[in-house]
C-alpha cells in the first residue's frame, strides 16, 4: 500500500485538476492513508500509525470532507485509548464530535461518543462515561449502513452494545456488562473484526465474573475468529487471558485454550 501511494497517489496529488476532481482525489487519497495508518497501528508501529493519521487528517481538511475528518480523528482517538493515553483520546474524539453533529454519519458519531465514553471511564469519570455511551446508543436508531461510507459501515449495533457492556465491565459492573452482552448477541452481520472484539470482551467479562471454564471455551471462538489476523492488541488480549486463566489448568477446556493460545501466538505479526 505504501508503494502504491509513493509511487501512483503521490504523483496524481502533485498534478493540476479542477477543484471538484481535486476535492474527490484528496478524499480518496487521504481513505487510502488512514488506512495505511491502520495497518502500522495494527503491526504496532505506532508512531508510524499516527504519522499517516495526521497526514490523511490534512487530505481530508483540505478536501472539505467533515465525515473523513472525522473518521481519522476516531482513529486517533482509538490508537491514544489502546495505548493508555486517555487525556489525548478524550480530546480527539470530542474534535471529531466538534466538526458538527449534522456534519457527520450517525455510525461516525456513535463511534466518537463510544470513544469518549471509555476514556472518561477509564478515567474514572463514570456519568460523563454513561452519558457518551447513552448517547451513541440512542445513534442506533439512526443507523443506515447502506448510507454510510466504506470506512464507518463496521459500526453496527453491535459494536455499540458490545463496547458499551466493555465499558460496564471495566467499572466492575457486571450485571449490566451481561445485559449488553446478550443484546449484543442477538444483533446479526458481525464484521471480522468487530466479531473478534466481541468475543475477547466477552472472555474477559467471564474471567471478571470467575466463569473461568466458560471464559476459556468463548476463549477457543476467538482464537478461531482471529486466525491469521495481524493486531498486536488482539494478541495482547489473547495473551493476557492466558496468563489470567493459566491459574486453573486442571480444568480441561482451560488447558485446551491455554495451549492452543500459546500456539497461536508464536506466530510472527
Amino acid at each position: 500500500m505504501i508503494h502504491f501511494l509513493n509511487e501512483h497517489a503521490s504523483p496524481m496529488l502533485r498534478a493540476d485538476y479542477d477543484a471538484a476532481i481535486e476535492r474527490k482525489l484528496l478524499r480518496a487519497v487521504g481513505s487510502l492513508v488512514a488506512l495505511a495508518g491502520v495497518c502500522a497501528y495494527d503491526a504496532g508501529r505506532q508512531v508510524m500509525a499516527e504519522r499517516h493519521f495526521f497526514d490523511a487528517l490534512r487530505m481530508a481538511t483540505t478536501a472539505g470532507d467533515k465525515v473523513l475528518e472525522g473518521h481519522v480523528f476516531a482513529l486517533l482517538a482509538n490508537q491514544a485509548l489502546r495505548t493508555g493515553a486517555l487525556q489525548k483520546a478524550v480530546r480527539y474524539a470530542e474534535a471529531g464530535l466538534d466538526l458538527g453533529i449534522r456534519n457527520l454519519t450517525p455510525a461516525l458519531r456513535a463511534d466518537l461518543y463510544c470513544l469518549t465514553a471509555e476514556a472518561h471511564a477509564q478515567l474514572g469519570n463514570a456519568e460523563t462515561g454513561f452519558t457518551n455511551m447513552s448517547r451513541a446508543v440512542a445513534e442506533i436508531e439512526l443507523f443506515d449502513l447502506g448510507n454510510e461510507p466504506p470506512e464507518t459501515r463496521h459500526l453496527t449495533a453491535e459494536v455499540v452494545f458490545g463496547r458499551n457492556a466493555v465499558m460496564h465491565r471495566q467499572l466492575g459492573r457486571l450485571q449490566e456488562a451481561q445485559r449488553f452482552f446478550d443484546q449484543a448477541k442477538n444483533v446479526s452481520n458481525f464484521h471480522p473484526r468487530a466479531e473478534v472484539n466481541h468475543l475477547a470482551g466477552q472472555v474477559d467479562f467471564l474471567i471478571a465474573a470467575r466463569e473461568y471454564a466458560h471464559a476459556a471455551s468463548v476463549g477457543l471462538s476467538l482464537l478461531s475468529a482471529s486466525a491469521g489476523m495481524e493486531s498486536w492488541l488482539v494478541r495482547a488480549r489473547i495473551k493476557a487471558a492466558m496468563d489470567r486463566l493459566s491459574g486453573h489448568m486442571a480444568v480441561p477446556e482451560i488447558r485446551e485454550f491455554c495451549e492452543a493460545a500459546r500456539r497461536q501466538l508464536l506466530l510472527p505479526l
